[in-house]
């Protein structure tokens, strides 16, 4: 494979981490909602002068969030939370630009399929566009948007990095296992409980879930609270603490099945994929304890991202043939 090729897509990868950690930090200063238009291209220039600077504050003053929970912020104040917003949004169109560039300069090359430069850069467009449905469900009538929405945006984000970790998967050492697993069950229940666990805390950030509780194991001293079950946003804590718990039991299950089949030079892959997972458990402690620190929050949200890529890194490189060993074609 063209090592430029190889740096492009590694750099995809890279700019779309930090993209998902932006967008963290974007939500947790409560930013998102700032910027009350989308202008994909004009959009790329932000006030300039002291009347563009009132006049963008003037359209947030209308704006739910301003009313019920920012009414005593003053400009520079709002241009704390804008720059965020600001940043997330022109991070999106460096990545889309990222992809056309070169994209179109590697297609005339005949060294990336046309299939693929529109995969990705289709997905960066419609990325955006959820991004700002996503907006636009908290400018109505709640100063906040929709969980559900915010779930989709993260999901996206996830299918673009790892169709990206996919093209250049196929370019790297294979994993070569031993023999045939008797638990192959282990990878589509890993696979089926890392989404659900995703979709949780999705939702515990739309919903503020985090702050539902400060102690670990038990909340409010009890391991199944009281009404627990009404559908709020306790639910949600509670269902992705111990989603996380469960995740982390089976991918220690996968890994050890992994490493027992493998051979010594492929066991790296199943090491790193328990290695993070474990940390991100502890790191979800952590926060839960310490009442969700800004920081720790981001962390949390890019290591999730981490776990999927991990997992998708041994899915990636390896397959399984006739006489049940796994290699690459």
């Amino acid at each position: 494979m063209d090592k430029k090729i190889r740096i492009w897509y590694a750099g995809l990868i890279a700019l779309v981490l930090l993209m998902i950690s932006v967008g963290g930090a974007t939500r947790l200063t409560e930013s998102g909602l700032s910027i009350t238009e989308w202008k994909p291209v004009t959009g790329i220039i932000p006030p300039l002068t002291d009347k563009d600077w009132l006049e963008e504050f003037g359209k947030y003053k209308l704006t739910p969030q301003y009313v019920l929970v920012n009414s005593q912020m003053d400009l520079s104040q709002y241009k704390s939370i804008y720059y965020w917003e600001y940043g997330h949004r022109l991070l999106g169109r460096i990545i889309f630009l990222y992809v056309l560039l070169p994209g179109l300069f590697f297609l005339r090359q005949k060294k990336v399929s046309l299939f693929n430069f529109s995969i990705l850069l289709t997905s960066i467009g419609f990325q955006g566009l959820i991004g700002w449905v996503m907006v636009k469900s908290g400018l109505i009538k709640e100063p906040q948007v929709s969980a559900y929405l915010l779930a989709v945006h993260y999901f996206f984000a996830l299918a673009l990095l790892v169709y990206t970790f996919y093209l250049l998967c196929a370019y790297r050492e294979p994993i070569y296992f031993k023999k045939k697993s008797e638990t192959e069950w282990l990878t589509t229940t890993v696979g089926i409980f890392l989404c659900l666990q995703i979709f949780y805390g999705c939702l515990m950030s739309g919903l503020r879930a985090g702050y539902m509780s400060d102690t670990f194991p038990l909340m409010g001293g009890q391991f199944v609270p009281d009404h627990v079950f009404d559908f709020t946003a306790l639910l949600v804590h509670w269902a992705h603490r111990w989603l996380g718990v469960a995740v982390a039991v089976l991918i220690t299950m996968y890994s050890i099945s992994g490493l027992q089949r493998t051979v010594r030079k492929s066991r790296g892959p199943f090491i790193h994929l328990l290695g993070i997972t474990l940390s991100q458990i502890l790191l979800g402690i952590i926060l839960v304890i310490f009442h969700v620190p800004k920081i720790g929050a981001v962390f949390h949200q890019v290591m999730a991202a981490l776990i999927v890529l991990g997992f998708c890194n041994i899915l990636f490189r390896s397959k399984m043939n006739e006489s049940g060993f796994y290699e690459k074609n």
